[in-house]
């Protein structure tokens, strides 16, 4: 028996949210509608039929007059229904960064620090192998008294600052947070109030700290470091630095004058984009040097030049992709042959019944159920009210989340989606789902969204209203 190379082939629907119903023509598809034809007669099917042979296609408008003009088909000749390997769909995946928290450091006036931080990608892989990539930051906490106390948070500040100072060279950004309530009726020249776990600007840690040195208060924040995802870059021909793993994993170790009060945490691991246009861009172009678009030279003989490739997939658009792979036997004089195949059908996500029918269509035909990967659940819980005023609160007590099996949830989060005009609302806990919301000052509907994001970067949402009134 002879084998050839894996084939496969990219078909990407547009703007028509249905597939083409059954009993049509593939001379009937509106350009980006997905059809599924019975191999011998090139009718379209439904989930009712059982054909021995079908093939999928999608129709093409390649000069944008609105009409469709070619008809772009699934790998090889056919797809025979018994040679079927596997079907799988899973939806786009936002990116996860890798987040790390340095906190509880003891800051000594003219004292040197340093923290080394790893990086990990594939550009730098590409560029220098198993090598390490690895930054120092470096600071001096220093004072001109001798005597005097230096604040934990100048610490947070001049890292941030080190950090940040590097970011065009580098893969990571940070941010400081507040490791305690910090309420600006006490705290008076602070912007605002801040929750456990906020974002704080370097202006308000540097209030923070000249008010611990003022009152003899130990108000405390931290630094977190966040990797920054390999750039994508549109693309016309020949992509010549392309990475489908674009995230950065952060590795950090204490250098110098951390000592061993000093924790460097983990907060969240990175998860890969998964379904960007930009990776069924990439896709479009290497299946190209099997489906003449161009052909499996890329660039003119005569000019050296790259040869037009026209792309289906738009760099911008997050798609749903199935994921068919199949095997198509056959006989040839004296010899049988078995090529391995696939087609991925990419689908835009906001095409929501066109994805619907081909889960339907395909299950019908192969007669199975169409499970997409499981994504989490997110269950705000049930609304709320309660009386205005500055020290009113509402601490949700019914919400849920969920992953699917072999999944674990890296990150549970609530945001402030709207609230009334002046109102400040503060979200105290807002990594659990027991949070509370604080500080209902303005009559009115507040609305909170929870988002829980699982280990392969899937997320889901859901909202809840508190009601304010007097």
């Amino acid at each position: 028996m002879s084998r050839n190379n894996d084939v496969f082939q990219i078909l990407v629907g547009k703007t028509q949210d249905t597939i083409l119903a059954a009993g049509n023509y593939p001379k009937d598809l509106l350009p980006g509608q997905v059809g599924i034809f019975d191999a011998k007669t090139n009718v379209s099917l439904d989930e009712t039929a059982t054909p021995t042979e079908f093939y999928i296609g999608v129709g093409i408008d390649s000069d944008g007059d609105g009409v469709t003009d070619n008809i772009a088909k699934s790998a090889g000749q056919y797809i025979q229904t018994a040679g079927v390997v596997d079907l799988s769909v899973r939806s786009y995946n936002q990116a996860v960064p890798a987040i790390i928290e340095i906190a509880g450091y003891e800051a000594v006036c003219n004292t040197d620090y340093a923290l080394r931080v790893e990086y990990r990608n594939e550009e730098i892989y590409k560029r220098q192998g198993t090598v390490g990539f690895t930054k120092t930051y470096a600071f001096t906490i220093e004072s001109n008294c001798p005597d005097c106390v230096c604040d934990n948070n100048e610490i947070t500040i001049a890292l941030v600052n080190a950090v940040n100072a590097d970011v065009e060279n580098g893969y990571g950004i940070a941010y400081a947070i507040t490791k305690d309530a910090l309420n600006n009726g006490v705290l008076t020249d602070l912007s605002k109030s801040y929750a456990v776990g906020d974002v704080i600007s370097l202006e308000d840690v540097a209030v923070v700290a000249a008010y611990n040195e003022a009152n003899d208060t130990t108000f405390e924040t931290a630094v977190r470091i966040q990797s920054l995802p390999l750039t994508k870059k549109d693309f016309s021909s020949i992509k010549m630095e392309y990475y489908y793993l674009r995230s950065t994993a952060i590795i950090a170790s204490k250098a110098v004058g951390f000592g061993a009060e000093t924790t460097v945490t983990t907060i969240q691991v990175p998860v890969n984009e998964g379904g960007s246009g930009y990776d069924v861009k990439q896709k479009e172009y290497i299946a190209g040097g099997w489906n003449g678009n161009p052909g499996a030279y890329r660039q003119s003989a005569v000019t050296g030049l790259a040869k037009e490739i026209l792309y289906q997939a738009d760099f911008a658009t997050q798609y749903c992709m199935f994921s068919l792979t199949y095997d198509q036997k056959s006989l040839s004089g004296w010899g049988e042959y078995e090529n391995n195949l696939a087609t991925i059908i990419c689908i835009p996500m906001t095409l929501t019944t066109a994805i619907a029918n081909l889960k339907t269509v395909l299950g019908g035909i192969l007669g199975i159920t169409v499970t997409e990967e499981g994504l989490p659940e997110a269950d705000a819980g049930t609304a709320g009210a309660v009386t205005t005023a500055a020290n009113a609160d509402f601490t949700v007590s019914d919400a849920k989340s969920g992953v699917a099996t072999g999944k674990t949830a890296i990150s549970t989060t609530w945001e402030l989606v709207s609230q009334p005009a002046t109102a400040d609302v503060k979200i105290t806990n807002g990594d659990t789902l027991t949070p509370t919301f604080g500080f209902f000052t303005v009559d009115g509907t507040y609305t909170f969204k929870l988002t829980v994001v699982d280990s392969d970067g899937f997320s889901s949402t859901d909202t809840v209203d508190v009601v304010a009134t007097t």
